[in-house]
């Protein structure tokens, strides 16, 4: 059990250490940027050919992952913290 709290505290670390990048400068610019290029993605939709349409959605993805996955490791974190708190199994 003390290696399972362990492995739980450093994820609840980590996950704090991400929700506060986040919302620093570098993590705010990141989300914008992201979510400036997944609208502009989205207005090439309108009008794209059938030969760009997989290069666009990949443009999606890649912004959309990125922000996915910065909110799965801050996520993961409060749940490491919850069941460290006995709040969660």
């Amino acid at each position: 059990m003390p290696e399972e709290n362990e492995v739980l505290l450093e994820r609840a670390v980590f996950g704090q250490q991400v929700e506060a990048f986040l919302h620093s400068e570098i993590g705010s610019y990141l989300i914008n940027r992201a979510q400036s290029e997944v609208e502009e993605a989205l207005r090439k939709l309108r009008n794209c050919s059938e030969s760009e349409l997989k290069q666009i959605q990949s443009e999606v993805w890649r912004a959309e992952s990125i922000v996915i996955w910065l909110s799965q490791a801050v996520e993961d974190g409060l749940r490491a913290l919850n069941i460290l708190d006995g709040e969660e199994e």
